[in-house]
């Protein structure tokens, strides 16, 4: 099983800008989420495996959060900016892009899960 992670238009144009002001590129070969970018070009999509995990576990549910977090990082991970307008889109993009792809996996668990991860501000 997999999961695909993406990302709103407004996002997608945020991070084309980024990459046209050479902010930043990623590299996509961490932790099996997904495959290698290389230098310059930014993900629109990162797929998530989940299939080795028991999702009727409290581990399994939170190791899967775990996976689609990092993965939405990596989506819109603006660290190299100083400039609080980067900062704050940055922060809007994961939260959209994460929670997309939990509404996509279709499970109520995780869906609870991340909803109170999201009420105590963890990411």
């Amino acid at each position: 099983m997999n999961a695909s992670i993406s990302t709103s238009a407004d996002s997608r144009a945020w991070r084309a800008d980024a990459l046209r002001a050479g902010l930043f590129a990623a590299t996509l070969a961490a932790a099996g989420l997904g495959g290698a970018a290389t230098a310059g070009e930014v993900p629109v999509a990162i797929h998530v495996p989940y299939g080795d995990l028991n999702l009727t576990s409290d581990a399994g549910m939170q190791a899967l959060l775990h996976r689609l977090s990092a993965a939405a990082h990596q989506i819109c991970d603006d660290s190299a900016s100083r400039e609080l307008r980067r900062v704050v889109r940055a922060e809007v993009c994961f939260h959209e892009t994460l929670e997309n792809a939990v509404v996509a996996v279709h499970n109520e668990r995780l869906s609870a899960l991340h909803r109170a991860r999201a009420m105590g501000g963890a990411t």
